[in-house]
């Protein structure tokens, strides 16, 4: 079992899931093109908002943004104490430490947000 694992990768989905998945891109295309048009708005909001705080985010076309962030791993830890997850990258090329967060519904990252604040 530990093989077949290895095999179906990181993003594991069953038939029922596909197939729900499947018919929103093809049943409801005003409703798939109103999600995307929702995420890309809160990724380019939460980009103002990070830069705000004087954070840089790298360019993203992406549900999420890589921002460099010095002690991003002390940052992603109190992150997480106040139950905010986002991504720990360390030493990354050209880049240095940075976290990758995950862009959501607002209300959600306006949470996020908040927890950032407190932590910088």
């Amino acid at each position: 079992m530990a093989e077949v694992e290895k095999a179906r990768g990181p993003y594991k989905h069953t038939a029922l899931g596909e197939a729900v998945a499947v018919a929103a891109l093809t049943d409801d295309v005003p409703w798939m093109e109103a999600c995307a048009a929702e995420a890309v708005e809160n990724r380019e909001r939460l980009r103002g908002a990070l830069k705000a705080l004087g954070l840089e985010p790298l360019p993203s076309e992406g549900n999420f943004l890589l921002v460099p962030v010095p002690e991003a791993r002390w940052v992603g830890e109190a992150l997480r104490e106040r139950n905010v997850n986002v991504r720990v990258f360390e030493g990354l090329t050209g880049v240095g430490d940075a976290l990758r967060i995950g862009c959501g519904p607002w209300p959600m990252m306006a949470s996020a947000l908040k927890a950032l604040k407190e932590v910088l």
